[in-house]
């Protein structure tokens, strides 16, 4: 909720809204998250607020899977994985 660009209008009342989160393995501080307006990274070390990545033209993102090796993971709503 602190972030806006994260989170579009009605987000809190709309039940269709979700959220994954996948944290990097080698560096906690770093973790990567989606939601409908989007894709995300966020260092809490680093950053004061998260950056958005650029997924233009393949839809919102709907699954993430972070590797051992630190290879993030996503699939869209287009049928892309990236």
């Amino acid at each position: 909720m602190q972030f806006p660009e994260v989170v579009g209008g009605n987000c809190l009342f709309d039940l269709t809204q979700s959220l994954e989160l996948e944290f990097d393995s080698k560096d906690t501080n770093t973790f990567y998250f989606s939601s409908s307006e989007g894709l995300f990274k966020f260092n809490r070390r680093n950053e004061m607020q998260p950056s958005r990545l650029d997924t233009q033209g393949i839809g919102s993102p709907t699954a993430l899977s972070m590797s051992d090796q630190g290879y993030l993971l996503a699939g869209f709503t287009c049928g892309s994985i990236a």
